[in-house]
């Protein structure tokens, strides 16, 4: 189990989006701060939990562009995702896509245990087959990976 952060690292969550998790939006402290892994050094994953509710906050971390890396095409994606049940529902976002607020929902890592065994590698291409189905947003640009390398 991972420890709360402390207090004084809770400064990592500006006011202004803490007051748009709810539970804290009449300026409550959250129950529980807890970090999440990933973010690859990117994104900081914050598990939130309030009286009413658990939640995720993803906050960009490093600034500045970066190849292939549109953060308003990432929250669009990820909308389309959550509609097609294979990512949490987004319930907020930032106007430019620093960060993002979504339900929290409780799942495993894919460790090399869970992809060799049969079922793991059956809920891996279940999840895969529903998110390839998933019709792109046409508001943002289409993901260029070529163009990117280039």
């Amino acid at each position: 189990m991972v420890e709360d952060i402390s207090a004084s690292d809770r400064g990592v969550i500006p006011a202004s989006v803490l007051r748009r998790i709810p539970g804290c939006a009449r300026g409550e402290a959250p129950l529980s701060v807890r970090p999440l892994h990933g973010g690859r050094n990117v994104n900081r994953n914050l598990r939130i939990d309030t009286r009413l509710g658990r939640f995720v906050l993803r906050q960009r971390i490093r600034e500045g562009p970066r190849p292939g890396a549109d953060p308003l095409r990432e929250v669009a994606c990820h909308r389309a995702a959550a509609a097609a049940g294979v990512a949490p529902a987004v319930l907020d976002t930032a106007p430019d896509g620093s960060w993002i607020l979504m339900d929290y929902v409780e799942g495993g890592m894919w460790t090399p245990q869970r992809l060799q065994a049969p079922e793991g590698l059956r809920s891996l291409g279940a999840c895969l087959q529903r998110l390839h189905a998933i019709t792109p947003p046409q508001d943002r640009a289409a993901f260029d990976p070529v163009s990117i390398a280039t």
